[in-house]
């Protein structure tokens, strides 16, 4: 057992810094080994989408692994390509027929993901090129727009994995020119710029104000004639 499990560990390891020749070895001594949880519960696949491993996410996609398995919090590789926004292993993936919209346990969709730490060009990429519905809710009734919102907090997530932060601001212009509802409250009774607001993100509150309030006067107007 404690064999096997270090099997698993090294693979692991080896599809997150791109060791391929490693990963090959053992998948060839051990097939089952590309679906094969680690002692986190994280699964090959998983960490070569985060790490935008392209050759060892088509390596172990052709020698079995499961595109849409999910970890214990429900999230998939693509869930965790989301998080650096790793295109090429997102494209990848999609074009290997991953399934954008799974939600992990707490409802988010890699859209949400996406928004929480403010990949701009992956929302961009699934909602131009895949049609993905970027404006969902999750469990608590947020889109990714909501998610948008605090900068203090999606920084310290950034740099627990080691991603570089980016800004949020382009993420909210992007959700708005994509007709994401500005408006919409959450559970709470939340919009995105109540959030904004609460997490003390100035230039998210200025761009959902100004952007935001135009393409609504735009709508009255528009009524109005």
């Amino acid at each position: 057992m404690a064999q096997q499990r270090e099997v698993i560990d090294t693979v692991s390891k080896a599809c997150a810094y791109g060791d391929f020749d490693a990963l090959r070895r053992y998948v060839e001594a051990d097939p089952t080994c590309v679906n094969a949880p680690d002692e986190q519960g994280y699964i090959p696949l998983q960490w070569a989408a985060l790490n935008n491993r392209v050759a060892e996410c088509t390596y172990l996609l052709s020698n079995g692994a499961d595109i849409n398995a999910a970890d214990s919090t429900g999230q998939t590789a693509l869930h965790w390509a989301a998080v650096r926004g790793s295109l090429p292993v997102l494209e990848t993936l999609l074009r290997n027929g991953a399934d954008a919209g799974l939600e992990d346990a707490r409802g988010y969709t890699i859209c949400h993901v996406a928004a929480q730490y403010g990949q701009t060009a992956v929302l961009f990429h699934l909602a131009i090129k895949w049609g993905v519905d970027v404006d969902s809710p999750d469990s608590d009734g947020r889109t990714p727009l909501h998610w948008v919102r605090g900068a203090a907090a999606a920084a310290r997530r950034a740099a627990a994995w080691g991603a570089a932060y980016k800004g949020f601001a382009d993420a909210i212009r992007l959700l708005l020119v994509l007709d994401c509802r500005y408006s919409l409250p959450d559970k709470e009774g939340c919009t995105p710029l109540h959030w904004a607001a609460i997490k003390g993100n100035g230039e998210a509150c200025t761009v959902l104000v100004q952007v935001g309030g135009a393409r609504e006067r735009g709508r009255a107007e528009g009524e109005e004639a």
